[in-house]
């Protein structure tokens, strides 16, 4: 643990000897040279990198060298963690992006590549302790399932093509991701809570997409060709609606009904055992459940603009409160 300490005013009170004071200082500026160090290596090799990928020069040859970058972070960390530790978790995090963004464009996206990246992202963010690593390899599950999000001027866009499936396989990963955090060391605590808790918001969107609209569990799959082939059939419209009129279809309510229950029950599981992160996680979903279903089902008149505003107000009065009472000293 590091602290943040005046040298200068411990020597004026006589806390530590001049002698101790120069050794704090010469201390910590070797510490401050060596950061200085690492940052400019890190700009270094962002800078060549984004040179190299200017040129164009394949993805074969992108996904080869973001390996190469990532192996030379790893041996950083593994034989200079004390003076290139910083350099060589930059260097694994560069390179696990490059490798990874390589390989899902070769191979155009598809549910193997990013099982793949999956992979190489969980194993990284485990071997490195980095929470970041391991949240984007939650978000590469998501893509498995088909999932996504989107941005374009002024637009974002989420995409759940399987609800069911998503609200199922993040349940359970959760449910195993928080178990583990539970029995491991505290250095892995905090990567197995990140997961869980990026698993409860891909949880919550797929209840959502499927609150609004239901959902054909495995139509995405199925049904690819009819869904998203940008070939043109006349009759393609009448065979998906074939489909759709013998598969199995879970209703929106079915959804939102369950939703709310499980916002519930989290909520209170988490409050019994001061989750303040999954808490406010909760806290949010609820009022985005509440507030689609109020504007999905009733006339947005400005009375109710006016009526789901307080509302809006006191939930964040409320979850303000909560916090500041978890914060407090007991």
């Amino acid at each position: 643990m590091k602290l943040l300490v005046d040298v200068s005013k411990l020597q004026a009170e006589g806390r530590v000897t001049p002698e101790q004071a120069a050794d704090i200082r010469r201390i910590a500026a070797a510490e401050t040279t060596a950061l200085a160090i690492n940052l400019l290596s890190t700009i270094g090799v962002i800078a060549v990198v984004a040179g190299i990928i200017a040129l164009e020069p394949g993805t074969v040859v992108m996904a080869v060298l973001g390996a190469a970058i990532a192996t030379g972070g790893l041996l950083l960390k593994a034989y200079r963690p004390a003076g290139f530790g910083f350099l060589g978790s930059a260097l694994v995090l560069i390179g696990a992006l490059l490798h990874s963004g390589a390989l899902l464009i070769e191979f155009e996206g598809s549910a193997l590549s990013f099982g793949y990246v999956t992979i190489v992202l969980l194993a990284l963010g485990i071997v490195l302790k980095q929470s970041l690593l391991v949240a984007l390899s939650v978000f590469s599950i998501a893509a498995v399932l088909g999932s996504s999000t989107g941005y374009w001027h002024a637009a974002y866009a989420l995409w759940v093509h399987e609800p069911t499936f998503t609200i199922v396989v993040f349940s359970l990963l959760a449910f195993a991701a928080y178990e583990a955090s539970r029995r491991v060391q505290a250095a892995y605590q905090k990567l197995g809570r990140a997961f869980a808790l990026l698993s409860i918001l891909w949880i919550n969107f797929g209840f959502w997409v499927g609150s609004i609209w239901g959902d054909y569990p495995g139509a995405s799959w199925v049904q690819s060709d009819l869904l998203y082939s940008e070939r043109y059939g006349a009759d393609r419209y009448e065979k998906l609606q074939q489909w759709y009129d013998q598969a199995l279809r879970i209703p929106s309510d079915v959804f939102s009904i369950v939703w709310a229950a499980g916002l519930l029950g989290l909520g209170a599981w988490a409050a019994a055992r001061n989750q303040r992160a999954v808490i406010n996680a909760v806290a949010t979903f609820g009022a985005i459940h509440f507030y689609t279903q109020w504007f999905e089902r009733l006339e947005a008149t400005p009375k109710m603009v006016i009526a789901a505003g307080s509302i809006a107000i006191a939930i964040a009065f409320l979850l303000w409160r909560y916090n500041r009472s978890r914060q407090s000293p007991s």
